[in-house]
Parts: structure tokens; sequence; C-alpha cells
């Protein structure tokens, strides 16, 4: 077997029928797939704001026409919207209650994307209650020390292709406060952005069909510079789109 990519473009959205030819003579029977494939109007993302929304996912949503990224609040939350979005983002929530996570589970079980970002001032057990849920490691406790992030996980699906070239001395964000997390192997845990003494800073795990991300910081740039750092737009695409 030999795994390979084809890029191509898709100009118009809708559904799609193609097919996909090889030539093996001697053998020629069976040399064609088809298959159908859907390009979405709009992509949607949902943000739920503990209080305000972020500006820094305001500007990333509203300068691309491909997403349609709508805000809630935690304490009004439409329940019933929550499968049709393409990445749903915990923006520094305080407290997830037991349906919320319940929907969330289910969610990303059927092939949704989550990113978390936390709450300096969480109920922690309502966290980790979901995150245990989802097979993913938990928070311990919040320190405010300066942490920098030494590591960015190029092999892997959300960076893989956001560089030409990397250089040799990588600009890469830092945390002023974080949270220390569990590291069981247990979980799958995929590391993205490690932190210097090899704490993960932004990790990804594997549930059902879907892709839960975390976030050892809050999205806020009293304790971080990732939502003014040059990565964050892109990562924030592609933890969108590789679901898609």
């Amino acid at each position: 077997t030999v795994i390979d990519t084809i890029n191509f473009t898709i100009t118009e959205t809708g559904w799609h029928n193609a097919e996909m030819k090889i030539t093996d003579y001697p053998i020629s029977f069976d040399d064609t797939y088809f298959f159908t494939f859907e390009v979405a109007e709009k992509i949607d993302v949902l943000v739920i704001n503990q209080d305000k929304a972020s500006p820094y996912l305001q500007a990333i949503f509203r300068s691309n026409s491909s997403f349609k990224a709508k805000n809630q609040s935690a304490s009004r939350i439409e329940y019933s919207t929550l499968p049709k979005n393409q990445l749903i983002i915990l923006n520094q929530v305080k407290d997830i209650s037991s349906g919320l996570a319940y929907e969330l589970q289910q969610y990303v079980f059927g092939g949704g994307n989550l990113l978390i970002f936390p709450n300096k001032n969480m109920k922690k057990d309502s966290y980790n209650n979901l995150l245990k849920a989802l097979k993913a490691n938990t928070y311990i406790s919040f320190s405010e020390n300066q942490k920098e992030i030494e590591d960015i996980n190029t092999k892997q699906e959300v960076f893989r292709d956001v560089f030409e070239r990397i250089p040799r001395n990588l600009d890469l964000p830092f945390c002023r406060g974080c949270f220390d997390m569990t590291s069981y192997s247990s979980t799958g845990e995929e590391v993205l952005l490690k932190m210097r003494g090899g704490s993960s800073f932004l990790s990804k795990y594997n549930f059902g069909e879907g892709k839960a991300y975390m976030c050892a910081a809050p999205l806020d740039t009293k304790y971080t510079n990732l939502p003014s750092h040059a990565i964050f737009v892109p990562m924030i695409y592609k933890i969108t789109l590789v679901g898609s």
C-alpha cells in the first residue's frame, strides 16, 4: 500500500460527484473509485463565553467570509444548535453544567471539534468531569509563572503545513499563567504545543468521530500572548477545518 496526498481546488459549494482512476496494467478491473463530498457554503462556529466575547476570535472569523461564527452566553445556550457547528469553543466558562457536559460529549463523539480555553477561577470539577468523559487529561492547579513554549508539533495536522520552513530560532508564544495538567498515556494525548519542562500548553484528543483540544491557559493576554501571536490565526483555522 501507498499513502499519498493530491491537492485540488474546488470553486463551487454544495455536493460534488467525483471519481478517481488508476492505471495498473495488467490488472485492468476495478480501476475507478466513485465518491461524493460536500463543500459547505459557510462553516458554522459557536463560541460559548462566560462574559463578553473574545475580540481576538471575533477578528479571526470576521475577516474570513467562509466562517459563520456565533457567540452565546454560558447562561443562555441553545442546546439544539450545538450539532450544526463544525467547531465549538469554550471561552473561559467558569462552570460547565452537567447538561452542557453531556451535550458536548455527544457532540464530539458524533464528529464535532471542541476547543477549550479555561477560566482561571473555574469550577475545576465541572471541567474535569467533562474531560474524563472525553478520555482526556484533566486540569490540576493554576500558577502565575512565566513559561516559554519550546516545541511545536509540525507533524500533526494542525501545524503540519503552517510553515514553509522551520527557522532555527522559531518564535513561539509564552504564558504568564496557566494550569498544570495530568499526563496519562492512556488518554492518547497528542501534544501540539509543549512548554519548557515538558508540560503541555495545547493538546489534542480523539474521541469517537470527533476531536477535543485543550489549552492550559485562558484566552487572555494577561496570561499568554497566544491571541496576538502569529500562529494563532492558522491554529484556529486548522482546528476548525481538520474535521471537515
